[in-house]
């Protein structure tokens, strides 16, 4: 099996059109994601006032009669024309006299926090253009008032700082949790998405490369040094290694494209806080939640992994009937049929909520190819029982190799028609016969 699995995968590895195509998706990919981030920041960058014209300051923190505008320090366009109004009276008298002063003010509370930092809570009574960013743009520029604080070294100041913190609240929403368990619906479409396209992409041409040598009227020879079991053995571990390092090739340029991204939407920003360095902030606060543990996402890779194995299993199966790469797509329909049930199965469940079979789908090895990694990550599963489902996987795996190993023994020679199932059937059985014997 190692001669074969070598041969296979050096060949495989040596061929120009593998490592063209590898090399040209991972720069596309880089740029591409670059390009999405500087686009984002573009289009984020909005050349209209705020809808906000002032807002009602109530301060009880150690701040208190510090200017509030010098918050503007931080130039921004969009909100340069916003009058911060210093207020006596608690946080809900400010409420009423921003409501009294225009439909266009708010009312923010400065106050000390038990870690010796800020809290900052802006209140809306409505929805406002750009509100967003208008939090951004007041947390990350009241560092200016803090500075102005008397009495402050400049290790005090940043300490301060650091733990300065905001707290938006808008009434009658909840967007920031909303986000945030929108991006947690998503995570399970994205890593299943991940895996179809992985069993798209090298599925079929698993299934051709199982044939090859049968197609080409050489498998005689092979057999002299090789037998079945070594061959299907072999491809299959080759294919399936190389598959890993192409896709993991283009999930590295995607990183790095977001990366270098985060920079580039840096320099194009003006308000001291880019779209990356938002959604770097964004992810924080996912991880906060209990979601993306380092060691979780080790186990999820490693069970995105095993899934793809499972199916590139499959793949070998489906292909060691065929005699000739015409009949494939013959057989194929079957594997497509499989993957498309489990891919689709359950991310439904799980947009319906149904946390019961979802755990069936865990355990089932086809299913749980698709849910394992992302569950896992977002902590919607224990670590043990990912581990079970993933040595569940592992097991199948082997299982179906050695069937595939064992069908494509019994087929390596057979030249005729497209077999029936009952054909298939009867030749089995004469190969299990002659086996005991």
């Amino acid at each position: 099996m190692r001669e074969v699995f070598r041969f296979s995968f050096v060949q495989q590895l040596k061929s120009k059109y593998f490592s063209i195509v590898s090399i040209v998706i991972a720069a596309v990919l880089f740029i591409l994601a670059i390009a999405v981030m500087a686009l984002v920041e573009i289009f984020d960058k909005e050349d209209v006032k705020s809808e906000v014209d002032y807002i009602y300051v109530s301060d009880s923190s150690i701040l208190s009669g510090l200017d509030y505008n010098l918050i503007h320090t931080g130039k921004n366009e969009l909100f340069s024309d916003i009058t911060f109004i210093n207020y006596s009276g608690t946080p809900q008298e400010a409420i009423e006299a921003a409501a009294q002063k225009s439909e266009n003010a708010l009312a923010m509370e400065v106050k000390d926090s038990e870690d010796g930092g800020f809290t900052v809570n802006i209140f809306k009574t409505q929805k406002y253009e750009n509100e967003d960013k208008l939090d951004e743009y007041i947390r990350h520029n009241l560092k200016y008032v803090i500075y102005e604080k008397a009495g402050l070294t400049s290790a005090q100041k940043d300490e301060i700082l650091r733990q300065t913190t905001t707290v938006t609240y808008v009434v009658g929403d909840e967007k920031s949790a909303g986000d945030i368990e929108f991006f947690k619906t998503m995570v399970p479409g994205i890593f299943s998405m991940i895996l179809y396209m992985m069993i798209l992409l090298y599925g079929q041409n698993i299934s051709r490369s199982v044939v090859l040598e049968k197609d080409s009227k050489i498998i005689e020879n092979i057999l002299t040094f090789a037998n079945p079991y070594d061959i299907i053995f072999g491809k299959l571990f080759s294919q399936w290694l190389l598959a890993i390092m192409q896709f993991t090739l283009w999930i590295v340029s995607i990183i790095l494209g977001m990366t270098a991204g985060v920079f580039v939407s840096g320099m194009i920003s003006n308000d001291g806080h880019s779209s990356g360095e938002k959604f770097l902030d964004f992810m924080a606060t996912v991880s906060e939640s209990g979601a993306f543990s380092p060691a979780f996402i080790v186990i999820a890779i490693i069970s995105l992994m095993f899934g793809f194995l499972l199916y590139c299993s499959l793949a070998a199966f489906v292909g060691s009937f065929a005699s000739k790469t015409e009949e494939v797509n013959n057989y194929y329909g079957i594997y497509t049929m499989i993957t498309v049930v489990c891919w689709m199965m359950p991310y439904t469940l799980s947009l319906n909520g149904d946390d019961h079979l979802m755990g069936i789908m865990r355990i089932i090895p086809f299913t749980g190819a698709f849910t394992v990694p992302a569950d896992l990550i977002l902590g919607k599963m224990t670590m043990s029982s990912a581990l079970l489902s993933t040595v569940i996987m592992i097991a199948c795996s082997a299982l179906i190799v050695f069937l595939a190993a064992k069908v494509y023994k019994a087929f390596v020679l057979y030249k005729g028609n497209t077999l029936k199932l009952k054909d298939i059937i009867n030749i089995l059985k004469n190969s299990k016969a002659k086996d005991k014997v």
